[in-house]
């Protein structure tokens, strides 16, 4: 007997207008995926509550507004993931100095402006550390007797008693 074919929601799959049988697929959210993309689905969600946990500890506020997250769906149809949107609130939130994050009601879509920014301090960031791949740093303890502090030759030879009767 033939097996039912259904369709995979995957990115990937949905655009090959690609079907799986039945018995393989899963659900997410009353939709089918193959394996492969049920992996990508899942990381893709974990990536996504990740990016929305730090954005509630950023902004110290029990969710994300509607308004945020309709500007990280914007970020995310000109091609960001939710990494590099991850990377970006990261890099103006703790890395840029003297930087005030735009309030709650007016969004994220500002720190756009500063992707550019973000993408050089990190390749700059990456250079420095296949720059130093292999070195060593060689550190080492010396130990110095203290008396060596204590004992000034010089100033004992400078110091002259007044009280010595000069011949």
């Amino acid at each position: 007997m033939a097996e039912r074919m259904v369709k995979c929601y995957g990115k990937d799959c949905e655009v090959a207008n690609v079907k799986h049988p039945s018995n393989i697929m899963t659900k997410i959210s009353g939709k089918n995926y193959c394996p492969e993309c049920y992996a990508k689905e899942m990381e893709n969600r974990r990536q996504r509550d990740k990016l929305y946990s730090y954005i509630c500890e950023v902004y110290k506020t029990p969710f994300v507004t509607p308004l945020i997250k309709k500007h990280i769906n914007d970020f995310i149809a000109n091609g960001l993931t939710y990494k590099r949107i991850y990377a970006l609130i990261h890099y103006c939130y703790t890395i840029k100095k003297n930087f005030n994050m735009p309030d709650m009601k007016y969004g994220i879509m500002t720190l756009g402006n500063y992707y550019n920014e973000m993408l050089q301090y990190y390749a700059e960031k990456k250079r420095q550390k296949e720059k130093n791949k292999g070195k060593k740093n060689l550190s080492r303890t010396i130990a110095i007797d203290s008396n060596v502090y204590y004992n000034n030759n010089y100033k004992k030879n400078k110091l002259y008693d007044m009280n010595e009767e000069n011949e």
